[in-house]
């Protein structure tokens, strides 16, 4: 039996360019505090026509949209995608707002690029030949807001190397910049009862990774732990060790998206989508387990049902949430019944299922559907 009812009605439609509709939402306080993230996607992971707005009746009532500069800049020959995450933290021990922000790094042959309406490259080619013959190059930043999220103080790097060159617009693959410190990141931060906040990222440098020098994500994935110092009025934050998928047993899996809960006895965990480029292998998602608040990850596992049984779900993002009443976790993504494209190129149905937390594995019983692409619909 459905473990929710689920109701649907059309929040937001396409643009009239064709571009899909983004919606991110998201808790802005210690109250009923709620924003709204607003942009049309021509282009994937590119976004334009970007708003917010702000809601202090949990969404009964909201302010009129601003517009706000995240997107797609191009700088010297480079293109810089920059935007924040949808999910955003209330933290008391601050009493402010904490954001992670995302600085990725693309470089095309410019002679190629070609514009279409609403200023998309409607063509575009990788250029490979870079330094260290890697890209695109992920960078994770924090910042901080006082006021809900209206204005957001400057961006610090989460740093799990030596601190390298700053960022300069004028010089972007610098390679004192891009060099140490790439990590991209997660699809949510939480608060630990032990105080600390805690954001998960991937494709971080992992020492012996051998084909670390052309790959074009890192293979580690790790946990940053944050703290505020009031002294300091900042935060502090320490880099987790990583755990990785060994390339001897999963070659081609990069760990990718990353979701965060605390269980209830205390540990962490993380469950990653994955960008599998091995022929053959059926997609899964996948989740390791940390006993020490992000210290430490675990072995990096499939992520099966309760019964020990497998399920597919392709290369996708997810989230897991906790319901504030009744204090069960669930997993939110894609599952579907037969092996899909290779890829991402399915991504539906969209489903909801309980987590087991002992396990830790999704409770088979309890998987209902939310949404799923009728037959007169777009593939």
């Amino acid at each position: 039996m459905p473990i929710v009812k689920v109701n649907k009605k059309l929040y937001k439609e396409h643009y009239p360019s064709g571009a899909a509709a983004v919606v991110w939402v998201s808790h802005a306080g210690p109250g009923l505090q709620r924003m709204e993230f607003h942009a049309a996607e021509a282009r994937i992971d590119t976004m334009s026509q970007t708003t917010v707005r702000f809601s202090s009746d949990n969404g009964r009532t909201w302010s009129a949209c601003q517009p706000v500069s995240e997107g797609l800049r191009l700088l010297k020959e480079v293109e810089v995608f920059e935007y924040s995450s949808c999910q955003k933290l209330y933290d008391p021990a601050s009493g402010a707002l904490v954001d992670m922000y995302l600085r990725l790094l693309n470089e095309y042959h410019l002679d190629k690029l070609k514009e279409q309406p609403g200023g998309f490259p409607h063509w575009f080619r990788r250029f490979r030949e870079q330094v260290d013959n890697r890209a695109p190059y992920p960078f994770t930043y924090y910042r901080v807001s006082r006021d809900g999220g209206r204005t957001w103080g400057k961006p610090g790097l989460l740093c799990y190397e030596q601190k390298g060159a700053d960022f300069d617009a004028d010089n972007p693959l610098n390679p004192g910049f891009i060099r140490p410190n790439q990590s991209y990141f997660g699809a949510n931060i939480i608060r630990h009862s032990n105080g600390s906040v805690i954001f998960p990222v991937v494709h971080t440098h992992v020492a012996g990774d051998p084909v670390y020098e052309w790959r074009p994500y890192c293979r580690g994935a790790r946990c940053f732990i944050g703290r505020w110092d009031a002294a300091a009025h900042d935060y502090h934050w320490q880099a987790g060790r990583p755990t990785t998928v060994a390339p001897d047993i999963f070659s081609g899996l990069e760990l990718d998206e990353p979701t965060v809960a605390e269980l209830k006895d205390g540990r962490l965990l993380i469950a990653f989508r994955a960008a599998n480029h091995a022929p053959g292998r059926p997609p899964r998602k996948y989740f390791c387990v940390s006993h020490d608040a992000g210290h430490t990850l675990g072995e990096v596992q499939e992520l099966n049902y309760d019964d020990g049984s497998a399920f597919y779900s392709p290369e996708s993002i997810h989230q897991l949430i906790r319901h504030s009443v009744t204090g069960k976790l669930y997993w939110i993504g894609n599952i579907i019944p037969e092996v899909p494209p290779p890829g991402d190129r399915r991504r539906y149905p969209l489903v909801i299922a309980e987590v087991d937390e002992a396990a830790p594995a999704l409770k088979r019983h309890t998987v209902t559907v939310i949404d799923d692409r009728k037959p007169d619909q777009s593939p």
